[in-house]
């Protein structure tokens, strides 16, 4: 067991994961005065509660190619980390400085209410969902051996632009 350890002791950085989701969740509730982000642009797009999934899809992509990568490819693990993790402490400094959050109509769908109950409209710009989809296209499929295969760098991109996609839908 001690010999695993030392072999992924690089894994430990899977614990700032658990830092970050819970300043990302105290931060909704410091009692902030919330700036509304709103465009014309956001009148004309839909509310299409079946993009929930691909947000939610969200919760497991990051994760999985973080894995992947943890265990397969130590130096894409770190680029990953280096990546992720300072996008994601620029993001928290945002939230902090410049809360936002997103003027939309009512939710429709049981599966939206729920994601709206625990991951509340605010802190929406900039967008970690979209961010962290990027990166993990990005620093997870470019780098060898996943970048000779062709299919699961496109369902990667297709993933990638669905997530970005649904918070804009939803």
């Amino acid at each position: 067991m001690q010999s695993w350890f030392q072999k992924y002791r690089h894994a430990l950085w899977f614990l700032l994961f658990g830092v970050l989701s819970a300043f990302y969740f105290v931060s909704q509730h410091l009692g902030l005065r919330y700036h509304v982000v709103h465009l014309p642009l956001d009148d004309w797009l839909p509310f299409w509660p079946g993009f929930i999934v691909f947000y939610v899809l969200w919760y497991f992509y990051v994760p999985v190619c973080m894995l992947w990568a943890c265990f397969r490819a130590r130096d894409v693990f770190y680029r990953q980390v280096a990546a992720l993790f300072s996008g994601a402490f620029v993001c928290a400094a945002v939230f902090v400085l410049y809360p936002t959050s997103a003027a939309g109509p009512g939710l429709a769908r049981a599966l939206c209410r729920l994601i709206y109950a625990n991951d509340a409209p605010v802190n929406v710009f900039p967008s970690l969902h979209c961010y962290e989809a990027l990166v993990m296209h990005l620093a997870t499929f470019r780098m060898p051996p996943l970048r000779a295969r062709k299919r699961l760098r496109l369902a990667s991109a297709v993933l990638a632009i669905l997530i970005c996609l649904s918070t804009l839908l939803v």
